[in-house]
């Protein structure tokens, strides 16, 4: 759904003047959240591994201050060394966390080095982030807004490793919501999101890209278009919301694993079973 005219004008008052980090700027949401606040003056901190290049193809006449740092955010020194090293010290009002590598394959069959390298992606590099930027966002009383997954709350088969570091991502929010609570933790639970990378990037269970097989993009009522779950983030700040379901109606997903656990665990195989046929 579309922003209206005053949801846009609440946003840009929002983070006018705003220091922002964005962590996770090539593609897919982080990238369309960049593109958007770029019309916004405020100070943008991108950070991703290929952050100089996203940034050439934000449009010449930004409002936004933009800064673009290359950065493994899996390497914890890396991290620092960069950060130090930015023009102006890195003390971020707002921060987006936006990295996240899949996988597709049973446990069985999946090396001990996946569950690492993802464990890595989506859960080590927040918590090295989290680390070096705590000071600034607690003078600040910052906001921390992290891209989780809706399979951070149940469980996927074929997704071992990413189920498992999804878990460990929304287990650290829970802790740092009740030591850090003059912070604004928000955590978006997104399904399948339209026109992203998240598949094309995946892994199999050896570590080697995803066939076409798996590489199919899902086509129902629950999928999400980038453009509205970017509109949704936006606004889960001007909303003050402390967690964000994509599509909405998965809100319901806790209230059936309270329940009624076995009818949820019978679409969750349903689904899945169906997706690991697709051709």
């Amino acid at each position: 759904m579309p922003l209206t005219q005053k949801q846009c004008a609440s946003i840009h008052d929002f983070f006018k003047n705003k220091t922002v980090l964005i962590a996770g700027t090539s593609s897919g949401i982080g990238a369309a959240v960049t593109h958007f606040l770029a019309e916004i003056p405020c100070r943008l901190i991108l950070l991703s591994r290929n952050a100089v290049e996203s940034k050439t193809h934000i449009h010449d006449t930004s409002k936004a201050s933009i800064e673009a740092y290359d950065c493994d955010l899996r390497d914890s020194e890396a991290l620092r060394l960069t950060l130090d090293g930015a023009r102006k010290p890195v003390e971020p009002d707002i921060v987006l966390f936006s990295v996240g590598v899949s996988m597709f394959e049973e446990i069985e069959h999946t090396n001990e080095s996946v569950f690492k390298e993802l464990m890595e992606s989506n859960f080590y590099s927040f918590v090295y982030l989290y680390k070096y930027l705590l000071p600034a966002l607690r003078q600040k009383k910052g906001k921390l807004c992290v891209i989780s997954s809706i399979q951070s709350i149940i469980g996927v088969q074929f997704h071992g490793a990413y189920v498992s570091a999804k878990h460990a991502l929304t287990g650290f929010l829970k802790v740092i919501e009740l030591e850090t609570p003059e912070l604004t933790i928000i955590e978006i639970l997104p399904g399948w999101i339209k026109d992203t990378n998240i598949r094309k990037n995946a892994i199999d269970g050896q570590g080697k890209s995803l066939t076409v097989r798996s590489q199919h993009e899902h086509q129902d009522r629950s999928t999400v278009e980038l453009s509205h779950a970017r509109n949704a983030i936006l606004m889960s700040f001007i909303q003050k919301k402390r967690k964000v379901f994509l599509p909405h109606f998965w809100r319901f997903i806790p209230f059936l694993q309270f329940a009624t656990p076995k009818y949820l665990k019978s679409l969750i195989l349903k689904r899945n079973k169906k997706e690991s046929k697709v051709e």
